[in-house]
Formats: structure tokens, sequence, C-alpha cells
């Protein structure tokens, strides 16, 4: 293979990075998930293939990158972060580059939900008319990111979604934007306002779910 010239910069850094992290998904399951983007620097960019993989080699005086991290729950985030750093320090060290990394230090945790508050909420939001698919074994891998998890490891609390019928578009794609601007979007807003309000009012005239929450 024909490697373009490279000064010593950030570029392996993120190449030798990428095949860390591979490994690390291949030791680890459930399979924990690692996305970044380049947010900054100036150079040229070259695609190749790489054992099936299209990796761009990032010809650059100096590069930014914006990574996330994520792991089923926050109790096993640290160790993995830790292990995701010491795939960059490798980067660095192999190039002879300086790193240094910022951030992560307050990270989202998963969202632990009230099944009898969601069960309250699933009922008036059906009372609305709307429709609850059955995910099946696929609903325990949904995730977001959102410090609503923070507040449910705190007290029992809820994080219910409501469509707006935009499929196959799906958040963060303009797509999606489009149809927020729509009748349907203006619907789901009121359902699932109405869908809440009518779960506040169920909690506090239920003595005993009203005697647990306060006590949490």
């Amino acid at each position: 293979m024909d490697w373009p010239q490279l000064r010593p910069t950030k570029l392996l850094l993120e190449l030798n990075s990428r095949l860390h992290r591979s490994n690390l998904r291949d030791r680890k399951k459930p399979e924990p998930a690692f996305s970044g983007k380049i947010i900054g620097g100036p150079g040229t960019a070259d695609p190749i293939q790489l054992r099936g993989t299209r990796v761009t080699l990032l010809n650059l005086v100096r590069s930014a990158y914006d990574y996330i991290i994520r792991s089923e729950r926050i109790e096993e985030l640290e160790g993995l972060r830790r292990k995701v750093h010491r795939c960059f320090e490798a980067g660095a060290i192999a190039t002879g580059s300086t790193l240094r990394m910022t951030g992560g230090n307050k990270p989202y945790a998963q969202v632990r939900h009230d099944f009898e508050i969601a069960d309250l909420y699933r009922r008036n939001a059906e009372a609305l008319g709307r429709v609850f698919s059955d995910l099946g074994p696929q609903a325990e891998r949904l995730a977001a990111s959102t410090d609503m998890g923070n507040v449910s490891l705190a007290i029992p609390a809820i994080h219910p979604t409501i469509g707006i019928e935009s499929l196959p578009a799906v958040n963060h794609q303009p797509e999606f934007a489009r149809h927020c601007i729509t009748e349907k979007a203006d619907r789901a807003v009121y359902d699932g306002a109405l869908a809440m309000a009518w779960t506040a009012i169920d909690m506090a005239g239920s003595e005993k779910l009203r005697a647990r929450l306060m006590a949490a």
C-alpha cells in the first residue's frame, strides 16, 4: 500500500486510535459506542481503504476532535473512558504529537424508568389515540443523550417519547426538522403535554404511589 507523505502530526493519532477502539469493541459485550468528528484543523485529507474500512488520513499541523463514548451504565463509563483515552495516547506517542483532552467529566447517566408511572402515562396517551409499538429486545438498546438519566437515578422519573410520523427521517436530520412544523407535530406536542398532565394527576390521586414518591 502506498502511503501519502505525511508530516509527524495528528493524522496517525486518529488512525491509530480508531484501530485500538476497534479492538475494544471486539472484546466488550454488549458493544460500547464510539462516535466522533473532526472539528478543527487546517490541512488536507487523503481517503484510503484499510482492512475493508474507509479511513481518512489527515495531513494537519494541528487538529481537534469531538468524541462521544457510551456505555450501558454510568458505572461502566469511567473505566471505558480511560481505555479510550489510552488509545489516543498511544496514537500521540506513535506520531510524536502533543495530546490534550478536555471534558467528559460530567457524563449523562442511563435513564431508569419508573414502570408504575410509565404505565399511567401509557394508559393516558392511549386514551388520546397514541399507539405504542412492541419493540421487543430492541427497546433495551434504545438510548439518547439526556441529563434526565441523572435525574432518574436520584428520584422516580419517566422519559417517554412521542412520534410525529416522520419516518424514515429521525432526530438530527434536516428531513426530521421539516416534519416538526406540521400539524402532526403540533398534535404530538398537545398529546404529550396532556398525557403528562393526566399522569401527574393520577400520581397525586394515588395515596400508595404518592407515599412511595414522597419517600424516594
